[in-house]
């Protein structure tokens, strides 16, 4: 793994900063999940799901270029390369 992706993924979530996957084909979103341990005072991350509920398709966790998480589910654009995500219409 990059250097910069690793620090990127340590420092989000460190920061507690949400992340998003989204659905290609029918745009079905959802947030990542998080659940507290208590003992060790640290969050666990989790996903709900690998394909669509809706219609089946793998669901998209980062940028198909850069693969920079998704921080936003209405974000048109990746924050880090810029190029316009393929879901948008």
């Amino acid at each position: 793994m990059d250097h910069f992706l690793f620090e990127v993924l340590f420092l989000s979530r460190l920061m507690n900063i949400r992340r998003y996957q989204i659905c290609p084909n029918c745009g079905y979103q959802e947030e990542q999940g998080r659940r507290w341990e208590r003992r060790r005072q640290v969050y666990h991350y989790f996903w709900r799901n690998d394909d669509c509920p809706q219609c089946g398709e793998k669901l998209a966790r980062s940028c198909p270029n850069c693969q920079a998480d998704i921080l936003s589910p209405e974000a048109r654009e990746c924050p880090e390369c810029g190029q316009t995500y393929p879901w948008v219409k």
